[in-house]
């Protein structure tokens, strides 16, 4: 139950109090009726938000529940607490994916010396391909005994059409298609609320979130001026309303207000006053990406591939400007996904070493020429 503020006249305490809506939120037609798109009108598209809308609100405070009973489990401080959620994700969700993701760049790599030989048998059949003679049906006129593709263009375009039937073939006999890359993807939703959970319980979500959706609002209907009062607090507007949190989500912002590490971050709530955190977080992503890159030969980063790699090396440099705000839980969850995402990288390259071709052999000279070159 909220506390009215002076700064209110007395007789708004004694009537009903309706929440201002947005302007936009029942546009009104020229007739001053509710516009056919407006919500009240039962438009589809409402109802498709406010379905995906309380879907949402769902997956989170489930997870959010999650993460309170296992601190409340452990009772361990919030400091450790946080490090522990980040941990269990990346061993349960993201290990899986990533070995998955290795073996089959493995295979695929295994495969490569299998792909260049039929790159060149198919060079020398495209080269040798003559239409028929006597012509046939289908040869094209004067174009008995020549060749099928008399360009070096032609050429080479039939052969990387053949190669990229062949490789589709291949992975697909191997059971390493390019199509099962994607497969990672489906641990972006449990990273996803796993961080906007830890921002909710946080008390991070009116800042961060932008999920709330206005629709929510508008389901209010009329409020009791005996239970509800109107706040005045120089960052509330008027007919906005205050809610005394009260509860595991208080008792675990107050945990957090004192969790930190005394000298240094004392409030997980607040930003670090040294910046020693977003340094780090920055500085880990960048390692890792370009550990990552060492190990890609430079003639696969060509194209494309190179300026990704170039632009996710300037954003890891970019992230400590853009989260020196961020509230220090939020580094604390960062910093060991991205150093547990190192280390996984580093071990898992040592289990599946990328494999050596045997290189072709150099001509070798005759033992007489080899003495005369020496004699010389």
């Amino acid at each position: 139950m909220l506390r009215s503020t002076p700064s209110i006249s007395r007789h708004l305490r004694h009537h009903h109090l309706r929440t201002i809506r947005p302007l936009l939120s029942h546009p009104l037609n020229h007739n001053g009726a509710p516009h056919p798109s407006s919500p009240r009108n039962g438009n589809s598209s409402h109802r498709t938000i406010t379905t995906a809308s309380t879907t949402i609100n769902t997956a989170l405070e489930t997870t959010q529940s999650l993460i309170l009973s296992l601190q409340s489990t452990t009772t361990l401080p919030w400091l450790f607490t946080i490090p522990l959620i980040a941990l269990l994700i990346r061993t349960t969700v993201t290990l899986p994916f990533s070995i998955y993701a290795h073996k089959r760049a493995h295979v695929q790599t295994s495969l490569t010396p299998l792909l260049r030989a039929w790159t060149t048998i198919y060079s020398l059949q495209t080269a040798k391909e003559k239409y028929p003679n006597p012509p046939s049906a289908s040869t094209p006129a004067g174009m008995a005994g020549r060749k099928v593709y008399g360009t070096p263009e032609e050429w080479q375009s039939e052969v990387l059409s053949r190669i990229r039937r062949k490789r589709k073939e291949v992975y697909r006999a191997f059971g390493c298609q390019y199509w099962k890359s994607y497969v990672g993807l489906m641990q972006m939703p449990v990273w996803f609320f796993a961080s906007m959970s830890i921002r909710n319980v946080a008390g991070l979500e009116q800042r961060y979130s932008p999920y709330l959706s206005a629709f929510e609002k508008e389901d209010l209907s009329l409020l009791d001026g005996n239970d509800v009062d109107i706040i005045d607090n120089g960052s509330a507007g008027l007919g906005e309303t205050a809610v005394v949190e009260e509860g595991p989500l208080a008792i675990a912002r107050e945990q957090m207000h004192a969790g930190g590490i005394e000298g240094w971050f004392p409030d997980l709530l607040q930003p670090d006053p040294y910046m020693i955190l977003p340094i780090l977080f920055s500085l880990i992503v960048y390692t890792n990406l370009a550990w990552n890159n060492s190990r890609i030969r430079d003639a696969e980063l060509i194209g494309w591939r190179k300026g990704i790699n170039n632009a996710l090396l300037v954003m890891s440099i970019a992230i400590f400007p853009m989260t020196l705000n961020s509230p220090s839980i939020l580094h604390v969850y960062w910093i060991t996904s991205s150093s547990y995402s190192l280390v996984q990288n580093v071990l898992l390259h040592k289990a599946f070493p990328k494999l050596r071709f045997v290189k072709p052999l150099k001509k070798k000279k005759p033992s007489y020429m080899r003495v005369k070159d020496t004699e010389a």
